[in-house]
C-alpha cells in the first residue's frame, strides 16, 4: 500500500521450504505471441525525490558445497538475436556517473575468472570487442588500465591475433 510519510507496504513472494529435496521454484513469465511481440517483464524500483532510489538484488543462495549460478541472457533470433545491455545511470548535475563493476570471487586456492569473448561468424566476421574510455570536454579523458595481479611471480599479459586460414 501507499504511505504519506512513512514506509509503504512490502511485497514478498516465496516458494515452499524443503528439508531434504529441492525447494519450490518461482517463475515470472510473460506469455508468447504468435505474430506480434511477446509481453514485457519489468522489474523496477520506485524513484525518490530527495533520497536514494531502491536497490534491486538478484543473487543465488549460499551453499556448503556449490552455490547456484545466475544467468542473464537474451533469446535466439533467426535474423538477429536480442542485445544485452548493462548500463549505469548518468548524473545530470555536477555529480558522478554510475560505475559498472565486474568482479570475480576470491578463492582459497584459485580466484574466480572473468572471461570476455565475442561470438563467431559463420559467413562473415566474428564479433568485435571494443574497450574504450570516456571523453571529456574540459578535462582529461578516462584512463584504460590493464594490469596483472601481484604474486610470487606476476601473471603474464598476452595479446595475440588469430590464425588466418587464407591470405
Amino acid at each position: 500500500g501507499s504511505s504519506g510519510d512513512g514506509t509503504s507496504g512490502s511485497v514478498k513472494v516465496t516458494s515452499g521450504h524443503a528439508h531434504s529435496a529441492e525447494s519450490g521454484n518461482i517463475t515470472l513469465l510473460s506469455e508468447s505471441s504468435s505474430s506480434g511481440i511477446s509481453g514485457h517483464v519489468l522489474v523496477a524500483t520506485g524513484s525518490s525525490a530527495t533520497g536514494s532510489s531502491g536497490k534491486i538484488n538478484i543473487k543465488t543462495g549460499s551453499s556448503s558445497s556449490k552455490s547456484g549460478s545466475t544467468t542473464v541472457s537474451t533469446g535466439d533470433g533467426a535474423l538477429e538475436a536480442g542485445k544485452l545491455l548493462v548500463a549505469a545511470g548518468s548524473s545530470n548535475n555536477e555529480g558522478k556517473g554510475g560505475a559498472i563493476l565486474l568482479m570475480s570471487g576470491n578463492g582459497g586456492t584459485v580466484g574466480g575468472e572473468i572471461m570476455v569473448s565475442s561470438g563467431n561468424g559463420i559467413n562473415e566476421s566474428g564479433g568485435m570487442i571494443s574497450l574504450s574510455s570516456g571523453s571529456s570536454e574540459a578535462a582529461t579523458g578516462g584512463h584504460v588500465s590493464i594490469k596483472t595481479g601481484n604474486g610470487a611471480s606476476s601473471g603474464p599479459i598476452r595479446i595475440a591475433t588469430g590464425i588466418a586460414h587464407s591470405g
